[in-house]
């Protein structure tokens, strides 16, 4: 294999490996909010609010 070519895979490789551990991270955070889903029932009444107003510009678009 020439040298150039066997570089980028390496580099390929790397990025791969990078991106796993990123997604396995956010992953991990995932659940941990998960597990704890306390929210205040003022944070509970803003993602309410957004995810209506998200569905609302979802709905609209059909």
């Amino acid at each position: 294999m020439p040298l150039k070519f066997s570089r980028l895979q390496q580099q390929l490789q790397q990025q791969q490996q990078q991106r796993q551990q990123q997604q396995q991270q956010q992953q991990q955070q995932q659940q941990q909010q998960q597990q704890q889903h306390l929210y205040s029932p003022l944070e509970m009444d803003q993602r309410l609010r957004t995810s209506r107003r998200l569905f609302r510009f979802l709905t609209k678009g059909c």
